[in-house]
């Protein structure tokens, strides 16, 4: 395959609509807007208003992710932004008592999706280095992931969110656990970040 990568724009908004519809939205419909909505916000919303949440949010804050393309084809999606819009996580209880830098300055990684008949080919790896590079040219800083860690489970299982050992390999450190399934992850991103 020979990938390009595109931010998601509203000019685009119809490959991102291709890609996810082709797997009804994703996970039960989310559109990837899970982490655009703070969790009293997302409990209102339906099938058909999760992915006008999402289209919206891109309208009101620019790129909302990275897609990737094999030829003309969406074939994978990192989730990309800054934390005042991938605010979910703002809220967390224990991600509360932290001393971490205002939403508005930090960078976020929350899902990463691949076509399911385009899997096993380092897609994911790739949207998720295409995300890195995005947020160091946009002026880097802070990045934070938080990817599931279930206790007695596979840890280079890659969920939505990524993997621990995933991060850990892209020079990703653990800063404190949020809650009983999740890890708060970080990297320092600046002009002399590279990505392999």
């Amino acid at each position: 395959m020979n990938l390009t990568h595109q931010a998601l724009t509203e000019e685009n908004w119809k490959d991102f609509r291709q890609l996810f519809g082709k797997h009804k939205g994703v996970r039960g419909g989310c559109w990837c807007s899970f982490y655009l909505a703070y969790a009293s916000e997302y409990a209102k919303l339906d099938r058909d208003d999760r992915y006008a949440h999402h289209k919206v949010a891109v309208e009101k804050h620019g790129p909302t992710g990275i897609l990737l393309y094999d030829g003309d084809l969406p074939v994978g999606w990192a989730q990309v932004a800054k934390g005042d819009v991938l605010k979910r996580l703002n809220r967390n209880r224990e991600y509360k008592k932290l001393n971490r830098p205002s939403p508005e300055t930090i960078w976020r990684i929350s899902c990463v999706f691949v076509d399911k008949d385009h899997r096993k080919k380092g897609i994911a790896k790739q949207a998720v280095l295409q995300a890195i590079e995005y947020a160091r040219k946009q002026g880097g800083g802070l990045m934070e992931v938080a990817p599931f860690d279930f206790e007695g489970g596979d840890p280079k299982r890659f969920h939505h969110n990524g993997s621990v050992a995933f991060y850990e390999e892209l020079g990703f450190k653990k800063v404190t656990r949020l809650g009983k399934n999740e890890v708060l992850m970080e990297k320092q991103l600046d002009e002399t970040t590279m990505t392999n």
